[in-house]
């Protein structure tokens, strides 16, 4: 998959757990990255309990992604993708 790699500190890393549902809603986990000069680097990602929404992403945060995506000029086909994902516009 595609993203966006961040630097944060260990105060935002808090926050993003509190806005994340960390631990109940999404995990953390671990994952190596490999940037665009082959180089890898460790970081972490959120990863959504399947129980919480069976997998499907809410329509608002598929939105929030996509956005992203555009504003880090990731790659057309990938944002082609995930704007053919499919959404769940309630409580899954």
């Amino acid at each position: 998959v595609y993203g966006v790699l961040f630097e944060i500190t260990e105060k935002c890393k808090k926050s993003l757990d509190c806005y994340e549902g960390y631990p109940n809603i999404y995990k953390r986990r671990k994952v190596q990255v490999l940037l665009p000069n082959n180089k890898i680097v460790n970081a972490f990602v959120y990863v959504e309990d399947p129980k919480e929404f069976n997998g499907v992403p809410k329509s608002d945060y598929l939105e929030t992604i996509i956005e992203g995506a555009k504003q880090n000029n990731l790659p057309k086909s990938w944002i082609k993708k995930l704007e053919l994902f499919k959404v769940c516009n309630a409580r899954c």
